[in-house]
């Protein structure tokens, strides 16, 4: 009886080693890759502008970031390889302009809005985070009116075979990954959650913004835009 008590008192003390371990193994691989990443960050020349999930959309005079990056736009553009969800590698009050265009929906809505709040406190004091994706009000009104211009989007997706097959790729994750698509209210709430003031949130025009730096961002027409200013 003593030595199966003894037994699995050892199990746990070897599982608990294990986990403190683990979790302290992460911590200092975390440390290692904000200095890393930082060290690059500082060298970019001020004012910083961060293009977040760029995916191959690598804007000149942005710093460009996503999960993977072309070795050829590493080259070309000033860079950094990152998972946005895991890991958010920017100081405090350190960001003048933040751009994110079509990535939100991509993660889960607890994830999106703690990437909202990172973005809070790495803008600056009057930084502005500029944030496009796609609309479901938008969305459910299109497929209600059978309103989607259907040869442009057979244009760029052969196999599309209706309005409810575009309905099922903007809300399916095996399709184009969307994991949580916003509305306009939702989005506003989820920016006031992530501590922006409700009166420096304002729905904008593609492609177009008071600050010259955020002008004829967006590549994506079939979108929502908003900036929020801290």
């Amino acid at each position: 009886m003593f030595k199966k008590i003894r037994s699995k008192a050892i199990a746990i003390k070897n599982k608990f080693i294990h986990a403190y371990s683990r979790n302290a193994f992460d911590v200092v691989k975390k440390k290692i890759l904000f200095y890393k990443h930082n060290k690059k960050i500082t060298s970019f020349p001020p004012p910083l502008k961060v293009n977040l999930a760029c995916g191959q959309d690598y804007k000149t005079g942005w710093l460009n970031i996503d999960q993977y990056i072309d070795p050829n736009a590493k080259k070309t553009h000033m860079t950094i390889e990152c998972d946005l969800v895991k890991h958010f590698p920017f100081k405090r009050s350190s960001v003048l302009y933040f751009y994110s265009e079509h990535f939100i929906e991509h993660i889960t809505y607890a994830d999106g809005l703690d990437f909202l709040k990172k973005i809070y406190k790495s803008l600056k004091p009057g930084g502005v985070l500029r944030i496009s994706c796609p609309n479901l009000e938008d969305l459910t009104l299109h497929y209600l009116n059978n309103s989607w211009n259907m040869e442009e989007w057979k244009r760029n997706y052969p196999d599309i075979r209706g309005r409810c097959d575009i309905m099922n790729r903007y809300m399916a994750f095996d399709y184009w990954g969307h994991k949580y698509v916003y509305d306009k209210e939702e989005l506003i709430n989820s920016l006031r959650l992530a501590g922006f003031e409700v009166k420096n949130i304002k729905s904008v025009s593609l492609g177009k913004s008071e600050h010259d730096e955020l002008n004829n961002l967006e590549i994506r027409v079939n979108s929502m835009v908003f900036e929020a200013k801290k």
